[in-house]
């Protein structure tokens, strides 16, 4: 759904509060290790995926500080679903999706050994995708689609 000319509303609807938290985390993760290999000359994965991981992600800190504090407020009410509306810029959905190909890049090199953080497990990347899919998906005009477990 778009708010004015440059401005995309993203929902996710029926997320799983815990789950969302545990993926934010890991995320967090998977970026201070790129950063921290990146620091001592021993990077893991391209400078390019570094740039989308690290500075992408940077340049939308603010919906993503949203995004998790609508989470932690629904865990703390013992919520087991919430829908957050997050509205990004033109721009950043191009930075989120930039970011979101950096992150399963990452979380591959995790998957190879190649990295000291844990990969994100099934569910966490089964939430995360879909939350992908919700932002190219909405800024592509379509309606959101809520949340459904992975089978």
């Amino acid at each position: 759904m778009t708010t004015g000319s440059d401005d995309v509303d993203v929902r996710w609807l029926g997320a799983p509060p815990a789950l969302l938290l545990d993926v934010l985390a890991a995320l967090e993760s998977l970026q201070r290790e790129v950063q921290v290999s990146g620091f001592v000359g021993e990077a893991p994965v391209g400078s390019e995926v570094e740039h989308g991981l690290v500075r992408d992600r940077a340049l939308v800190q603010g919906q993503r500080d949203e995004l998790h504090d609508r989470a932690s407020a629904a865990r703390s009410e013992g919520r087991t679903a919430v829908d957050v509306t997050v509205t990004y810029s033109r721009d950043e959905v191009g930075l989120v999706l930039s970011a979101a190909e950096a992150a399963l890049a990452v979380d591959e090199a995790a998957h190879r050994g190649e990295l000291l953080v844990p990969p994100l497990t099934d569910d966490e990347r089964h939430l995360w995708s879909w939350m992908v899919a919700e932002v190219r998906a909405q800024a592509a005009g379509e309606a959101p689609t809520p949340y459904r477990a992975r089978p």
